[in-house]
């Protein structure tokens, strides 16, 4: 197949050396040795390929009746009507081919000086350009709405003709993700828009376009001139859950957080960032959102939500930690807060992680009110490392806040320890900080728990602390 290519090649050369006529133009060379679009009666439904490098653009589109290619080097510009091509930038070529009934046609344009030189073959023979006039009306808005060589002079145009609802519709026709950016890109670069374009912008965008990195480009677009409307950062928030990737979901909700303090968006926010696979980058949202959870019951249960539904015992250590601390590391934490984290922490795995977030919450008054003070227990409680629960219950024997109730909740936590080791370090501290011995009924519960301290050496440690 080859070599008789080749032949022909060396016959057109040969052939223009004896008339001394100019030898074709390499494009010509190349459109004669590549092959020509493949046969449509082999495809189903409606398909388009598209591959730009940024100086020539080829796009492809087929379905049942007819395949069509377009070939573009450099830059392109149509009519208003897009029946036929204005200008070519310098150097620039252009050619559509089409097979459609067993008819083959292709027309080639190119910038030559100055001027747009144009050959036309209708079943590989030649015929004279004009003749490709209804053809090229019939084809070019298609072929002009696919490219992106003139994408953003044609978006223009068709924004300035038919306003944004134009420039949307058109979206709705183009099969690129490329030009439909483009488009869409245009519209909100072209000046303020009212709300409801932004949210339709961010819809079209989410049911539109297919690539990831394009849409959530234009998700942040929209963000960028919402100017803080939270009925466009709402509706913002919510499309990006068609985002497949996590990276670009977390990019766009963490814009959206930046740019309001409206609570209702924030949890628009937080419901979708319970939709993502990675818990890093859940974490990452959530820690913007952590000092805000005070704002609104809504945002605080859907924040907590993301948390339960956390695989990364690390990842939710931190999100609780930063929810504790949303009013200051040293400041008590708001007590729905404190009941909702040690929920959370109740359901954790790892028991380092377990025991910081309930470490926390002790500093920031988890003893404070019996809700959250029997939350508490019933997470020590529920922890199998000895060692982790004991450096809890010592935690809570040294505060200074420490009432009667959690006294005897702590010596029952502690007589509930294997190890007697932790079990009399946790009771001396007991015996020693707090009035637990004080209390006749406190007193007892200490000396029953005291009981199943089973060493001898660790029972008289204990006891010769009290008696001395």
């Amino acid at each position: 197949m080859i070599q008789p290519m080749l032949s022909l090649v060396a016959t057109m050369f040969a052939a223009n050396a004896l008339v001394g006529a100019p030898p074709p133009s390499p494009r010509v060379l190349h459109a004669a040795a590549t092959p020509r679009v493949q046969d449509c009666g082999r495809f189903r439904g409606h398909w388009t390929s598209i591959r730009d490098n940024g100086q020539r653009s080829v796009t492809r589109i087929s379905d049942p009746t007819h395949c069509l290619e377009i070939v573009v080097e450099g830059g392109v510009e149509y009519t208003d009507d897009d029946a036929d091509v204005v200008r070519l930038t310098p150097g620039g070529f252009l050619s559509v081919e089409e097979t459609r009934g067993g008819t083959r046609r292709r027309l080639e344009i190119e910038e030559r000086g100055g001027r747009l030189e144009r050959q036309y073959w209708v079943n590989g023979d030649r015929r004279p350009p004009e003749d490709a006039a209804s053809w090229l009306r019939e084809i070019l808005p298609a072929v002009a709405r696919e490219s992106v060589a003139g994408a953003d002079r044609r978006a223009e145009r068709v924004l300035r003709s038919r306003g944004p609802r134009g420039v949307l519709d058109e979206v709705g026709q183009i099969s690129s993700d490329e030009v439909k950016t483009i488009y869409l890109a245009k519209l909100l670069d072209s000046g303020r828009q009212p709300a409801d374009v932004l949210r339709e912008v961010a819809r079209v965008s989410g049911e539109r376009i297919v690539s990831d990195s394009k849409k959530g480009d234009v998700l942040r677009r929209v963000v960028a001139r919402a100017g803080g409307d939270a009925s466009v950062l709402e509706s913002v928030a919510s499309t990006a859950g068609r985002l497949v990737s996590d990276s670009e979901k977390g990019r766009v909700l963490l814009d959206v957080v930046a740019a309001t303090d409206d609570a209702r968006v924030h949890t628009a926010a937080a419901a979708t960032a319970r939709r993502m696979v990675s818990d890093s980058r859940r974490g990452e949202v959530l820690a913007a959102l952590a000092t805000r959870t005070d704002n609104s019951a809504e945002l605080r249960d859907a924040y907590f939500r993301v948390t339960r539904d956390m695989v990364s015992d690390s990842e939710r250590r931190r999100a609780l930690l930063a929810a504790l601390e949303a009013r200051g590391a040293t400041q008590p934490a708001d007590p729905a807060t404190l009941a909702a984290a040690l929920e959370a922490a109740r359901q954790m795995v790892g028991e380092s992680d377990k025991g910081q977030v309930l470490r926390a919450a002790i500093a920031r008054g988890a003893l404070a009110s019996p809700a959250s003070r029997d939350a508490l227990f019933r997470a020590i409680d529920g922890m199998v490392s000895d060692s982790e629960k004991a450096r809890t219950l010592v935690a809570v024997a040294n505060r200074s806040d420490l009432g009667p109730p959690a006294v005897s909740a702590a010596i029952r936590s502690a007589g509930r320890l294997v190890s007697d080791n932790a079990k009399a370090t946790v009771l001396l501290e007991l015996a020693t900080r707090t009035p637990a011995l004080r209390d006749s009924t406190t007193r007892s519960a200490f000396f029953d728990a005291l009981r199943t301290v089973t060493s001898s050496g660790e029972y008289r440690r204990v006891v010769e602390a009290v008696i001395r």
